[in-house]
C-alpha cells in the first residue's frame, strides 16, 4: 500500500542513513519495504542534494566484492582488491590505510578481534597514564616496587623523606632508591635528581660489597649504582 510522509522527515532519515552508509536503513518508514536497490534511485535522486547523491551512487558500486570502502573519517574513496591482498592492511586511492572488515585497522597479521583488543589494552593504559599524572601533580608518588598498594602521599612538606610503603618496602622520596642499599653504602647511591646525591667523581674511595646491601647481596659482588630512571614518572 502507498504510505505518505512529511518530506522534510523523509529525506532527514534517509540523508542521515546514507550519510553514516548505513544502507540496511534504506527502508520504507512505516512498512520496512527496502528501498536500497537499483531500482529506487530516481526516488532518492529526487530528495538527495546534488552532492549526497553523487556520493550514495558511488558508495553502491561498493557492492562489488573486490571494491572496498575507505573507512578514513571523511573519505569517499576505495580499495581495490587484488588476488593475495590482505583486507586487514588495505589502501585507498588517497593513501589511506585500514582495515576492510573493521574500524582498528590497519592490523596487519592481526585478526580484527585482536585489533580491537589491542586497542582497547592501548586506550587503558592511556588512561592510567593520565590518572599517574594528575595524581603526580597533587603531590602522590608511586612505590618503586609497583606494588598493589599503589604507592601514597606526603603529609607535608617537613615530613622525612625516607618513606616505608604499606607493602613495607623503604625507599628514599625524592628519587626512590631502596633505602637499605643508600644506608649500607653512601650518598652516591641516590639518582643525580636527589637533593641527598653525591656526585661519583667527587669520591676518591671504590664501591665496595657491603653485607647488609640487599641488591649486594642479590648480585653477589659489590653492587651497580641506580639506574637514574627519572622516578617517579
Amino acid at each position: 500500500s502507498d504510505h505518505r510522509f512529511c518530506f522534510d522527515c523523509v529525506r532527514q532519515s534517509f540523508a542521515m542513513s546514507i550519510r553514516e552508509r548505513r544502507f540496511t536503513n534504506l527502508k520504507c518508514l512505516s512498512c520496512d519495504f527496502d528501498m536500497s536497490g537499483a531500482e529506487h534511485m530516481p526516488f532518492f535522486k529526487r530528495i538527495l542534494d546534488e552532492e549526497l547523491f553523487s556520493r550514495f551512487e558511488k558508495w553502491r558500486t561498493l557492492d562489488n566484492a573486490n571494491i572496498v570502502a575507505c573507512r578514513h573519517p571523511g573519505c569517499d574513496s576505495a580499495a581495490y582488491l587484488d588476488e593475495g591482498d590482505d583486507i586487514a592492511d588495505l589502501l585507498c586511492e588517497l593513501q589511506h590505510q585500514f582495515c576492510g572488515n573493521c574500524e582498528f585497522g590497519p592490523h596487519r597479521d592481526l585478526t580484527c578481534e585482536q585489533a580491537q583488543e589491542q586497542k582497547a589494552q592501548a586506550e587503558e593504559l592511556e588512561r592510567n597514564r593520565e590518572h599517574k599524572r594528575a595524581l603526580l601533580t597533587q603531590g602522590w608518588k608511586p612505590c618503586p616496587k609497583k606494588c598493589q598498594a599503589g604507592g601514597g602521599f606526603k603529609q607535608n612538606e617537613e615530613d622525612c623523606d625516607h618513606m616505608t610503603c604499606v607493602c613495607k618496602h623503604e625507599f628514599c622520596w625524592l628519587c626512590g632508591v631502596d633505602r637499605f642499599v643508600a644506608l649500607a653504602h653512601d650518598t652516591r647511591w641516590h639518582k643525580p635528581m636527589c637533593k641527598y646525591y653525591t656526585p661519583r667523581e667527587e669520591v676518591d674511595e671504590a664501591p665496595t660489597y657491603a653485607k647488609d646491601c640487599p641488591a649486594c647481596v642479590a648480585k653477589g659482588s659489590v653492587c651497580d649504582y641506580p639506574v637514574d630512571d627519572g622516578y617517579p614518572d
